[in-house]
């Protein structure tokens, strides 16, 4: 008889411990918080188009790719569609929550740009996840270092 396959928790910690790494960056350096200027509307709220810089766009897709990528990966039961749902919608709740805390810390700039590159970065990272997981080279590349560089099976 077979033994049973078990099935790794790495991506679940993986997605815990980058989501935890954003908010580091995302809110350092903590202080000092202050209340918004009376007047002050909420980031959403803020004329359109808003400002945005490349850089910005940039390094925020890439920060949020890995989020996504293993958020995809931690969702093993549901369909391909359904993993890249729950890692687009959890990555771009945590970038409200991010950019909502942003908006009390004068050294921060909450913005709709930096929402909005979060959640394509979080796109982007699962439909990676997506891929790897369809091609089975992929997925015999990553089993071997794994087995090689940790644990067999």
């Amino acid at each position: 008889m077979p033994a049973a396959r078990s099935h790794s928790l790495l991506p679940h910690f993986l997605a815990a411990l980058y989501g935890l790494a954003i908010f580091y960056a995302s809110l350092q350096p903590f202080e000092p918080w202050l209340e918004t200027a009376p007047g002050a509307s909420f980031f959403l709220f803020d004329p359109w188009p808003p400002r945005w810089v490349r850089y910005d766009i940039v390094s925020n897709v890439v920060a949020y790719l890995p989020f996504g990528f293993f958020v995809a990966l931690a969702q093993r039961r549901r369909p391909p569609a359904g993993r890249l749902s729950v890692a687009i919608v959890a990555g771009t709740l945590l970038s409200f929550a991010m950019e909502t805390l942003q908006m009390f810390l004068p050294t921060r700039d909450a913005s709709v740009a930096d929402l909005l590159s979060n959640a394509v970065g979080t796109a982007f990272g699962g439909a990676l996840a997506l891929t790897l997981l369809r091609s089975p080279r992929a997925k015999a590349a990553i089993a071997s270092v794994r087995d090689r560089g940790f644990l067999p099976g």
